[in-house]
């Protein structure tokens, strides 16, 4: 969902289609005007993935330019290789003239990437990396997947990468572009700029789906964010840009799999079943599936900021007989997950676990919005497979490979340390109606004091309706493992007979 609401009068189709027809001449006129002068040579890449400068690699710059990225690459690794192309002459004769270009490293040549077969100059299934720097954004988006399939013909199958850095969505540029008096906006996300060259500004979750769709599986993606100054002008702007590192392993996803539920003996399930582990506490298996109606239902959720969920869970009729409650969609749930989406600057960037996750992931998803990485846990092993299944109904709403599901019983050594040992101290701890037992909130806190980073502050959010514990008790029990409850602006949280706590480490312990 874009952030910005879509002007009344876009360009008109004439005009669109001229940009188009115009790319390569836009471009063209910009490197004559510029040369070598506009873009810094980029050395913050091979700092940022030194993967891309380690051993004899063949390397793929993609609408390169002038050679910002692909130069120092090659200069900081004296065994790499490199064929780089851009569909300005100007640009492409720039790099032909530099002395890495004399010596045989670097093969630059012109190639629209959107039409042109790239074989022609790049033997087939031989790079071992290729970078997109601020290449996408300058394409007309119905155009985009032919430059991945192009690109995936001369990478490495099932170890070709692609590192791509461009122009996020809420960039303040884009705010610019999409100025009320302004008519610059030629699509979704998409606008001109008054020198003619494009600019698309991407979510993240439309950017990893683009590649999945492509035969590429996501490594890692994220958002950064940074207010720039200029001090001559006493401006500060808010500036955003997307990166990711992609492997082409050639198969093409519409929708992806879960890879989240890395439990011991689970196996990945099918889009139309799944089969939960065994579970002391029911005493037998559960089939969930869409066909038996009688024991599960499908409720729908939305949430402005997230979209519309789908979510499996069991039946009313059937909830009494359940001697736990993960299978359960509790309402403090979807108050919580609010709270997370209309909060990005607690949550961006951080770490993040969510204790008592059950079935239910509107509060991962929430945080997915935001955080680097969740990990949603619970003690049962049923409810994470539950969980499961609903996280894959919805995958396309967030990037799910930044979630893991793990399995956690408060109090358990194992469990925690194992946590710790496999993603590491966690930034934030986020749960919601999971303090309704007063005999578990003790060894809750404990686990969760363990498990927040001793080398950062820490915050802990439960969102709760009070039922059998009250809320002195649950604050001092939170007290006797050195965390302090902080104060939340009335305004911020408004859900009637639900509450939201705060807890930071206590900094004198």
């Amino acid at each position: 969902m874009p952030i910005y609401s879509v002007p009344s009068s876009l360009q008109s189709p004439h005009r669109i289609d001229q940009l188009e027809a115009g790319a390569a001449k836009y471009w063209e006129l910009f490197y004559q005007r510029n040369g070598n002068r506009f873009f810094n040579d980029r050395h913050y890449l091979e700092k940022e993935v030194p993967d891309l400068i380690k051993g004899k690699l063949t390397l793929l710059e993609a609408g390169c330019g002038v050679g910002n990225a692909i130069l120092p690459l090659l200069e900081a690794n004296a065994d790499a290789t490199a064929y780089a192309c851009d569909f300005s002459q100007s640009a492409v004769e720039i790099l032909r003239s530099h002395p890495l270009h004399h010596s045989g490293r670097v093969h630059a040549f012109v190639a629209d990437v959107t039409a042109d077969d790239l074989t022609s100059n790049v033997p087939e299934a031989s790079v071992d990396f290729c970078t997109l720097i601020f290449v996408l954004s300058a394409i007309d988006p119905t155009k985009m997947a032919k430059v991945l399939q192009n690109i995936g013909k001369t990478l490495k199958v099932g170890s070709g990468r692609v590192l791509v850095r461009d122009y996020a969505e809420g960039d303040l540029a884009q705010a610019r572009l999409a100025g009320p008096t302004k008519q610059q906006q030629l699509g979704d996300h998409f606008y001109v700029r008054g020198d003619g060259t494009r600019a698309f500004y991407f979510p993240e979750v439309m950017l990893v789906d683009l590649f999945r769709r492509n035969g590429f599986r996501c490594e890692d993606v994220h958002v950064h964010e940074r207010q720039v100054e200029n001090r001559a002008k006493a401006l500060t702007m808010d500036r955003r840009w997307i990166q990711a590192l992609f492997t082409y392993d050639g198969r093409q996803e519409t929708l992806p799999p879960a890879l989240l539920l890395l439990l011991p003996g689970h196996q990945e399930s099918s889009a139309e079943w799944i089969t939960a582990p065994a579970d002391e506490e029911l005493g037998t298996d559960m089939l969930y599936s869409e066909a038996d109606p009688l024991e599960n239902i499908v409720e729908e959720v939305h949430l402005e900021g997230l979209g519309l969920l789908t979510l499996k869970s069991i039946s009313r009729a059937h909830r009494h007989t359940l001697t736990h409650t993960g299978l359960m969609h509790w309402e403090s749930a979807s108050a919580l997950a609010r709270f997370i989406l209309s909060h990005p600057c607690i949550f961006a960037g951080a770490r993040i676990l969510e204790v008592g996750c059950g079935s239910n992931p509107v509060v991962a998803f929430a945080a997915l919005r935001h955080a680097r990485m969740v990990v949603a846990c619970d003690g049962s092993c049923k409810a994470l497979a539950l969980m499961d299944t609903n996280v894959s109904r919805n995958a396309s709403l967030v990037v799910v490979e930044r979630l893991r599901l793990r399995e956690l019983q408060w109090g358990n050594t194992a469990h925690v340390n194992g946590l710790l040992s496999d993603v590491g101290p966690v930034d934030i701890v986020v749960g919601a109606d999971v303090v309704y037992v007063e005999e578990a909130v003790p060894a809750l806190f404990d686990s969760i004091a363990k498990l927040l980073d001793p080398a950062k502050q820490g915050l802990l959010f439960l969102c709760h309706v009070t039922r059998r514990v009250s809320e002195q008790r649950v604050i001092d029990l939170a007290t006797n493992v050195g965390l302090v409850a902080k104060q939340i602006d009335s305004k911020d949280f408004q859900c009637g007979p639900i509450r939201l706590l705060c807890f930071g480490k206590d900094a004198a312990r």
